[in-house]
């Protein structure tokens, strides 16, 4: 449930972004493009660090702290227009907004083994696709009927209500951590 609300909030962002980006700040599609790869650049770098992490000291103490953290972020970007403070942000947003997605999947696999692991993968797909479906839409509606910021607002909302059910979710610890090897 958790890793479909956090969904919904991803697509909801992803979607409306390029919009801000555009129709709010008037940036050219080159400076899109930069600002979006510099948000995917974040996430290609620290996903392997948060999983790291998560094997080593569990997945609650690195998938709650970092759905608020972006919750924060997200929250920031309504305060800051163009410009560098934005990128900072986008880049801080990028760190933790594609790494918690492995770490939500492995905790699901954690709790059910792998017996039925691609049952779990397809309803955990299911569950994602299924509650973000909406997401645009309701953002849509905000960033129409009121600003961007609403949108942000919307998203940050999201985030916390799924850090908060994860909060709550007793997640059972994977049964090795991780460690360096040489």
């Amino acid at each position: 449930f958790a890793g479909g609300i956090r969904a919904m909030a991803f697509i909801a962002l992803i979607t409306f972004l390029p919009s801000y980006l555009s129709n709010d700040l008037g940036l050219t599609d080159f400076r899109r493009g930069v600002y979006f790869g510099l948000l995917v650049a974040a996430g290609i770098v620290f996903t392997p660090l948060m999983g790291y992490l998560s094997d080593k000291f569990g997945r609650k103490i690195v998938l709650v702290p970092g759905m608020l953290f972006d919750a924060t972020i997200v929250l920031l970007m309504a305060s800051f227009g163009e410009g560098v403070p934005l990128i900072i942000l986008l880049i801080l947003l990028g760190a933790f907004f594609y790494s918690d997605q492995p770490i939500l999947t492995a905790s699901a696999l954690d709790i059910v083994g792998s017996g039925v692991a691609t049952t779990t993968l397809g309803a955990l797909s299911f569950a994602r696709f299924g509650l973000s479906a909406i997401s645009p839409i309701i953002a849509g509606y905000l960033y129409d009927t009121y600003s961007m910021d609403s949108v942000f607002y919307y998203v940050a909302s999201l985030m916390i209500f799924s850090a908060v059910v994860l909060a709550f979710t007793n997640l059972r610890s994977p049964e090795r951590t991780a460690e360096h090897t040489g």
